[in-house]
Protein backbone atom coordinates (compact mmCIF):
# COMPACT_ATOMS: atom_id res chain seq x y z
CA UNK A 1 0.00 0.00 0.00
CA UNK A 2 1.25 3.74 -0.79
CA UNK A 3 0.66 6.49 1.64
CA UNK A 4 0.33 9.87 0.15
CA UNK A 5 2.05 12.91 2.82
CA UNK A 6 0.03 15.78 2.51
CA UNK A 7 1.67 19.11 3.06
CA UNK A 8 1.81 22.64 1.89
CA UNK A 9 2.72 23.56 -1.50
CA UNK A 10 5.54 25.15 -1.70
CA UNK A 11 6.68 27.14 -5.24
CA UNK A 12 8.16 24.25 -7.66
CA UNK A 13 9.50 23.52 -10.66
CA UNK A 14 7.83 20.43 -12.37
CA UNK A 15 9.26 18.44 -15.25
CA UNK A 16 6.33 16.45 -16.48
CA UNK A 17 7.17 13.39 -18.26
CA UNK A 18 6.38 12.04 -22.08
CA UNK A 19 3.02 11.45 -23.93
CA UNK A 20 3.12 7.63 -23.92
CA UNK A 21 1.50 7.76 -27.43
CA UNK A 22 4.09 10.18 -28.95
CA UNK A 23 6.80 7.28 -27.17
CA UNK A 24 5.36 4.78 -28.95
CA UNK A 25 5.45 6.01 -32.40
CA UNK A 26 8.49 8.00 -32.04
CA UNK A 27 10.47 5.05 -30.94
CA UNK A 28 9.06 2.61 -34.11
CA UNK A 29 9.87 5.84 -36.26
CA UNK A 30 13.38 5.85 -35.07
CA UNK A 31 13.67 2.01 -35.66
CA UNK A 32 12.81 2.55 -39.37
CA UNK A 33 15.65 5.72 -39.54
CA UNK A 34 18.71 5.19 -41.63
CA UNK A 35 20.97 6.05 -38.62
CA UNK A 36 21.60 6.77 -34.87
CA UNK A 37 18.76 8.58 -32.95
CA UNK A 38 18.62 10.27 -30.14
CA UNK A 39 15.16 10.37 -28.22
CA UNK A 40 14.56 12.81 -25.26
CA UNK A 41 11.84 13.18 -22.66
CA UNK A 42 10.16 9.32 -23.49
CA UNK A 43 8.04 8.08 -21.44
CA UNK A 44 9.44 4.68 -19.42
CA UNK A 45 6.22 2.58 -18.46
CA UNK A 46 4.48 -0.62 -18.79
CA UNK A 47 3.43 -0.30 -22.14
CA UNK A 48 6.26 1.64 -23.60
CA UNK A 49 8.98 -0.72 -22.21
CA UNK A 50 6.61 -3.31 -24.41
CA UNK A 51 7.52 -1.31 -27.95
CA UNK A 52 11.06 -1.20 -26.72
CA UNK A 53 11.56 -4.99 -25.67
CA UNK A 54 10.06 -5.75 -29.24
CA UNK A 55 12.21 -3.82 -30.98
CA UNK A 56 15.11 -5.40 -29.74
CA UNK A 57 13.98 -8.68 -30.22
CA UNK A 58 13.63 -7.18 -33.97
CA UNK A 59 16.87 -6.28 -33.85
CA UNK A 60 16.92 -2.84 -33.06
CA UNK A 61 19.86 -1.29 -30.90
CA UNK A 62 18.21 0.63 -27.82
CA UNK A 63 20.32 2.52 -25.25
CA UNK A 64 19.79 4.47 -22.05
CA UNK A 65 22.07 7.48 -22.58
CA UNK A 66 22.13 10.52 -20.41
CA UNK A 67 20.45 12.66 -22.59
CA UNK A 68 17.73 10.11 -23.17
CA UNK A 69 17.09 6.80 -25.35
CA UNK A 70 19.63 6.19 -28.29
CA UNK A 71 18.10 4.08 -30.94
CA UNK A 72 20.04 2.62 -33.69
CA UNK A 73 17.51 2.73 -36.91
CA UNK A 74 18.24 -0.11 -39.67
CA UNK A 75 16.63 1.40 -42.56
CA UNK A 76 13.25 -0.87 -41.93
CA UNK A 77 15.20 -3.91 -41.55
CA UNK A 78 14.26 -6.83 -39.15
CA UNK A 79 15.68 -9.40 -37.93
CA UNK A 80 14.12 -12.66 -37.97
CA UNK A 81 12.19 -14.08 -34.53
CA UNK A 82 12.01 -17.56 -33.59
CA UNK A 83 10.00 -16.28 -30.45
CA UNK A 84 7.17 -14.91 -30.25
CA UNK A 85 7.19 -11.12 -29.74
CA UNK A 86 5.06 -10.63 -26.14
CA UNK A 87 3.26 -7.18 -25.56
CA UNK A 88 1.47 -7.66 -22.42
CA UNK A 89 -2.01 -5.56 -22.47
CA UNK A 90 -0.70 -2.71 -24.69
CA UNK A 91 -2.57 -2.44 -27.72
CA UNK A 92 -0.41 0.36 -29.01
CA UNK A 93 2.17 -1.86 -29.89
CA UNK A 94 0.44 -4.73 -30.84
CA UNK A 95 -1.08 -2.79 -33.65
CA UNK A 96 1.21 -0.49 -34.62
CA UNK A 97 4.03 -3.27 -34.82
CA UNK A 98 1.45 -5.80 -36.65
CA UNK A 99 2.28 -3.07 -39.29
CA UNK A 100 5.78 -2.28 -39.45
CA UNK A 101 6.93 -6.35 -38.84
CA UNK A 102 4.97 -7.32 -42.42
CA UNK A 103 8.64 -5.66 -43.97
CA UNK A 104 10.44 -7.78 -41.66
CA UNK A 105 12.28 -11.31 -42.07
CA UNK A 106 10.65 -14.75 -41.75
CA UNK A 107 7.31 -15.86 -39.71
CA UNK A 108 6.71 -12.92 -36.91
CA UNK A 109 3.61 -13.87 -34.13
CA UNK A 110 2.59 -11.06 -31.99
CA UNK A 111 1.00 -11.90 -28.88
CA UNK A 112 0.42 -10.81 -25.32
CA UNK A 113 -1.56 -10.89 -22.11
CA UNK A 114 -5.30 -12.70 -21.85
CA UNK A 115 -7.08 -9.48 -22.47
CA UNK A 116 -5.55 -8.45 -25.16
CA UNK A 117 -5.98 -11.67 -26.87
CA UNK A 118 -10.02 -10.47 -26.59
CA UNK A 119 -9.01 -7.49 -28.26
CA UNK A 120 -10.37 -7.49 -31.89
CA UNK A 121 -7.61 -6.30 -34.48
CA UNK A 122 -9.14 -7.89 -37.65
CA UNK A 123 -9.43 -4.99 -39.75
CA UNK A 124 -6.01 -4.40 -39.41
CA UNK A 125 -5.30 -7.74 -40.99
CA UNK A 126 -8.01 -7.29 -43.65
CA UNK A 127 -5.53 -4.21 -44.42
CA UNK A 128 -2.71 -5.83 -44.56
CA UNK A 129 -4.00 -8.52 -46.95
CA UNK A 130 -5.15 -6.27 -49.44
CA UNK A 131 -1.55 -4.95 -50.06
CA UNK A 132 -0.59 -9.18 -49.88
CA UNK A 133 0.67 -9.32 -46.78
CA UNK A 134 -0.25 -12.82 -45.08
CA UNK A 135 -1.33 -12.16 -41.85
CA UNK A 136 -4.27 -14.33 -39.64
CA UNK A 137 -5.27 -14.26 -36.45
CA UNK A 138 -3.84 -17.78 -34.98
CA UNK A 139 -6.69 -18.73 -33.12
CA UNK A 140 -9.59 -18.01 -36.70
CA UNK A 141 -11.67 -15.36 -34.03
CA UNK A 142 -9.95 -11.72 -35.38
CA UNK A 143 -8.21 -11.43 -31.91
CA UNK A 144 -4.23 -11.47 -31.00
CA UNK A 145 -2.30 -13.78 -31.46
CA UNK A 146 -1.47 -12.68 -34.93
CA UNK A 147 1.04 -14.12 -37.07
CA UNK A 148 2.91 -12.24 -39.66
CA UNK A 149 4.57 -13.24 -42.75
CA UNK A 150 7.74 -10.28 -43.65
CA UNK A 151 8.79 -9.61 -46.85
CA UNK A 152 8.68 -7.02 -49.31
CA UNK A 153 5.62 -5.13 -49.66
CA UNK A 154 4.49 -3.67 -52.53
CA UNK A 155 2.08 -1.56 -51.85
CA UNK A 156 -1.35 -0.10 -53.28
CA UNK A 157 -4.50 0.81 -52.42
CA UNK A 158 -6.53 -0.10 -49.08
CA UNK A 159 -9.79 0.54 -47.82
CA UNK A 160 -9.86 0.48 -44.14
CA UNK A 161 -12.20 0.30 -40.85
CA UNK A 162 -11.47 2.15 -38.44
CA UNK A 163 -14.39 3.02 -36.50
CA UNK A 164 -12.91 0.89 -33.48
CA UNK A 165 -9.11 2.27 -33.47
CA UNK A 166 -7.23 4.80 -35.52
CA UNK A 167 -4.16 3.02 -34.31
CA UNK A 168 -4.88 0.94 -37.67
CA UNK A 169 -4.45 3.70 -39.93
CA UNK A 170 -1.76 4.80 -38.07
CA UNK A 171 0.15 1.65 -38.40
CA UNK A 172 -0.31 1.56 -42.22
CA UNK A 173 1.15 5.32 -42.35
CA UNK A 174 4.21 3.84 -40.68
CA UNK A 175 4.60 1.15 -42.98
CA UNK A 176 3.53 3.21 -45.92
CA UNK A 177 7.50 5.21 -46.76
CA UNK A 178 9.24 1.43 -45.90
CA UNK A 179 6.61 0.01 -49.62
CA UNK A 180 8.17 -0.17 -53.19
CA UNK A 181 5.11 2.31 -54.42
CA UNK A 182 3.64 3.85 -51.67
CA UNK A 183 0.40 3.36 -49.86
CA UNK A 184 -3.16 5.16 -50.75
CA UNK A 185 -5.86 4.45 -48.10
CA UNK A 186 -9.25 5.19 -47.80
CA UNK A 187 -11.21 5.17 -44.81
CA UNK A 188 -14.68 3.72 -44.69
CA UNK A 189 -16.82 4.75 -42.23
CA UNK A 190 -15.74 6.96 -39.05
CA UNK A 191 -12.42 7.50 -38.17
CA UNK A 192 -12.62 7.57 -34.59
CA UNK A 193 -9.89 9.43 -32.69
CA UNK A 194 -8.74 11.79 -35.12
CA UNK A 195 -5.88 13.72 -33.02
CA UNK A 196 -3.60 10.51 -32.64
CA UNK A 197 -3.66 10.37 -36.82
CA UNK A 198 -2.63 13.96 -36.29
CA UNK A 199 0.09 12.92 -33.78
CA UNK A 200 1.55 10.28 -36.21
CA UNK A 201 1.70 12.20 -39.26
CA UNK A 202 3.72 15.02 -37.31
CA UNK A 203 5.79 12.74 -36.55
CA UNK A 204 6.26 11.19 -39.31
CA UNK A 205 7.04 14.69 -40.60
CA UNK A 206 9.62 15.24 -37.76
CA UNK A 207 11.68 12.19 -39.68
CA UNK A 208 11.63 13.77 -43.21
CA UNK A 209 8.41 11.62 -44.22
CA UNK A 210 6.08 13.72 -46.50
CA UNK A 211 2.03 12.42 -46.00
CA UNK A 212 -0.22 13.71 -47.88
CA UNK A 213 -4.29 13.60 -46.98
CA UNK A 214 -7.63 14.48 -47.64
CA UNK A 215 -10.45 15.53 -44.72
CA UNK A 216 -9.76 12.60 -43.56
CA UNK A 217 -10.75 10.12 -45.83
CA UNK A 218 -7.61 9.72 -47.97
CA UNK A 219 -4.47 9.57 -47.36
CA UNK A 220 -1.45 8.90 -49.12
CA UNK A 221 2.18 8.14 -48.50
CA UNK A 222 4.71 7.91 -51.37
CA UNK A 223 6.76 4.42 -51.16
CA UNK A 224 10.73 4.33 -51.27
CA UNK A 225 11.06 7.11 -48.69
CA UNK A 226 13.20 7.41 -46.12
CA UNK A 227 13.14 7.78 -42.21
CA UNK A 228 16.20 10.47 -41.78
CA UNK A 229 17.78 10.06 -38.35
CA UNK A 230 18.69 12.80 -36.10
CA UNK A 231 17.23 14.22 -32.14
CA UNK A 232 13.69 14.22 -31.50
CA UNK A 233 11.65 15.35 -27.64
CA UNK A 234 8.59 13.24 -26.76
CA UNK A 235 6.19 16.35 -25.92
CA UNK A 236 4.86 15.94 -21.96
CA UNK A 237 1.68 15.18 -21.17
CA UNK A 238 -0.91 18.07 -20.69
CA UNK A 239 -3.30 15.75 -19.21
CA UNK A 240 -0.37 15.35 -16.56
CA UNK A 241 0.33 18.72 -16.30
CA UNK A 242 -3.57 20.43 -15.19
CA UNK A 243 -3.25 18.55 -12.35
CA UNK A 244 -0.48 20.59 -10.76
CA UNK A 245 -1.73 23.88 -12.65
CA UNK A 246 -4.94 23.05 -10.65
CA UNK A 247 -3.17 22.72 -7.52
CA UNK A 248 -1.12 26.29 -7.97
CA UNK A 249 -4.91 27.83 -9.07
CA UNK A 250 -6.12 26.64 -5.56
CA UNK A 251 -3.31 27.11 -3.35
CA UNK A 252 -1.83 30.36 -4.99
CA UNK A 253 1.87 28.65 -5.10
CA UNK A 254 3.95 29.38 -7.92
CA UNK A 255 4.38 26.01 -10.05
CA UNK A 256 6.42 25.83 -13.40
CA UNK A 257 5.48 22.61 -15.50
CA UNK A 258 8.32 22.09 -17.76
CA UNK A 259 9.30 26.09 -17.47
CA UNK A 260 5.57 26.81 -18.14
CA UNK A 261 3.49 28.91 -15.54
CA UNK A 262 -0.14 28.63 -15.59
Amino acid sequence: MKYIRTGEIKDSDISVPGSKSYTHRILIAAALSDGKCLIQNSLKSDDTLYTTTALKQLGISIDEGQQGLIVHGQKGRFNPCDQPVYLGNSGTSMRLLAGIVAIGEGVYVLTGSDRMCERPIQDLIDGLHQIGVSAYSTRNNGCPPIQIHGGNVTGGNVLLNCEKSSQYLSSLLLLAPCTEKGLEITISGNLVSKPYVDLTIDIMSQFGIDVRWDGYQQFYVKGKQVYHAGVFSVEPDCSQAGYFWAAAAITGAGIKVNGITE
